[in-house]
């Protein structure tokens, strides 16, 4: 007999004809047990078979996660009172269902090999014209300015709080809420 395969991530069924003669004869009440036994490696398992009409079918469930894939050995067991009776054999092959996958593969670009060389600018001094008569007028020296800002803002003058800053982000930070209290 061809060996037979079937699934392990699904549930199979298996349909024999099984022909017991000289049944009739026997002074036994009891229906036959008709059961299908598959063993791997060091397990087995045994699955009752029932029965519609001359044939037997077995139900074997999803083994995904108990037998490996691979080959198994099986046998169907007919029990009858007390006598045993082996009338088929055969290796079973258990697989997976064909299962596709996909997953992006991202590929990083070379990024191009780039070299800078930094030349010296060399500036030439531009040529002094010749010296003109310079006519110089007495004029009064402005006072220096001082090179910072400063805001003092006084938002309460009765409780006499001031704030100073001399940062621009922070003055303009303080004359935006000033400008809120107002609005």
């Amino acid at each position: 007999m061809e060996d037979i395969k079937l699934s392990l991530d699904r549930e199979n069924i298996l349909e024999f004809n099984v022909d017991i003669q000289g049944y009739a004869n026997t002074s036994t009440n009891k229906t036959p047990q008709v059961r299908m036994v598959l063993e791997q490696k060091n397990i087995g398992f045994c699955m009752s078979a029932k029965k519609e009409d001359k044939s037997y079918s077995v139900i074997i469930p999803e083994m995904k996660n108990i037998l490996e894939a691979g080959v198994c050995d099986a046998r169907m067991e007919v029990i009858i009172e007390n006598k045993y009776f082996v009338p088929w054999e055969s290796k079973i092959e258990f697989d997976r269902e064909v299962k596709v996958e996909a997953a992006p593969v991202v590929k990083k670009e070379p990024h191009p090999n780039v070299s800078v060389q930094v030349k010296p600018i060399i500036k030439e001094e531009p040529k002094p014209e010749p010296a003109k008569p310079v006519v110089k007028e007495d004029t009064i020296p402005k006072p220096k300015k001082r090179n910072g800002i400063q805001l003092i803002v006084d938002n309460k003058p009765k409780k006499k709080i001031r704030k100073e800053s001399r940062s621009v982000n922070t003055i303009i930070n303080d004359l935006n809420n000033l400008a809120n209290q107002f609005e």
